[in-house]
């Protein structure tokens, strides 16, 4: 879907003059765009309007989104000034639940760094404390690793994790 759509330009139009006042968190999570004015969002080169981009997209979990978020934190660097938004989409990818937001999770959990270790470790505490909203098995077993595998930080997100899925599955996991 190209940017040249008469329908998707006119949406552009209608609320380019809102990304200076889109609001807090909660506000803009609310917002009632299409995914594909969403994901024109989070494609964008301001790094301020993709982070609200993925914030407007956590309450929507349709496949074109968990791309577009997973896209979002692939192209982010580990070394750049706003390196957080990745931590940002993670949650967000939590939020919109389904396997396929899962098992980037697992993926991003299990991946080891050699550079920028201590940005990454907090990449992967959000990764843990984002798997404890998911509720299923591989969750878990992943959670139940980092506990005793991982850095403090780390242990402490899984710990926390595991016991948020233990309370949802009523002490199964």
């Amino acid at each position: 879907m190209g940017l040249a759509e008469p329908q998707l330009r006119d949406q552009i139009e209608r609320i380019d003059g809102l990304l200076d006042t889109l609001g807090n968190r909660e506000e803009i999570s609310g917002y009632k765009l299409s995914s594909a004015i969403r994901i024109v969002f989070l494609e964008d080169g301001d790094p301020g309007v993709r982070q609200m981009a993925v914030y407007t997209s956590a309450a929507h979990g349709s496949p074109q989104l968990v791309d577009a978020v997973w896209r979002v934190y692939q192209r982010m660097p580990i070394s750049h000034a706003h390196w957080e938004l990745k931590v940002v989409a993670l949650h967000a990818l939590a939020r919109m639940g389904g396997e396929a937001a899962e098992g980037l999770l697992l993926r991003e959990l299990r991946r080891r760094h050699w550079f920028s270790r201590a940005r990454w470790q907090k990449v992967q505490v959000a990764a843990a404390l984002a798997l404890g909203k998911t509720g299923s098995r591989d969750a878990a077993e992943a959670l139940e690793r980092c506990r005793r595998r991982g850095g403090p930080e780390l242990r402490a997100a899984a710990e926390r994790s595991l016991a948020i899925l233990a309370r949802r599955t009523g002490g199964e996991s």
